[in-house]
């Protein structure tokens, strides 16, 4: 006897993302609860969204932050990972990426063989962030 399932596939972030739930009538409230957390996700940590926390974050000057608790949630795993690896994830190369052509979504690159001109620059380094 196979476990009936049920599944909703959809674009998202330049990828596609796939639901699925053994329970077919637990797929529409699933869906609804996956898609409210990805846009507090979104709205947290979107390179594409003015008014997300992440940009808001990058154009302020000051050395301290108030933050949503989503992206603190975010960065607290983002430091796991970058002490987890010795830094070979860093949450703070965020504008080296931009610098590399990370600031667009990846439909808009012109990926015809022109070799990319990027500035790089050096990074803060994961070890600077401290969340409080």
């Amino acid at each position: 006897m196979t476990t009936p399932t049920a599944a909703h596939d959809w674009e998202l972030w330049s990828t596609t993302a796939r639901l699925v739930v053994t329970d077919p009538e637990a797929l529409e409230p699933a869906l609804a609860l996956v898609r409210e957390t990805l846009d507090e996700i979104e709205l947290a940590a979107s390179r594409f969204r003015s008014d997300s926390d992440v940009m808001r974050l990058a154009a302020s000057v000051q050395e301290t932050h108030v933050i949503s608790p989503v992206l603190a949630g975010l960065l607290e795993e983002a430091l796991d990972a970058a002490g987890w690896t010795g830094g070979a994830v860093d949450p703070t190369v965020g504008s080296t990426l931009s610098d590399l052509g990370y600031d667009r979504d990846i439909a808009s690159l012109d990926l015809t063989g022109r070799r990319p001109v990027a500035v790089v620059r050096r990074t803060p380094g994961w070890r600077k962030l401290r969340l409080a």
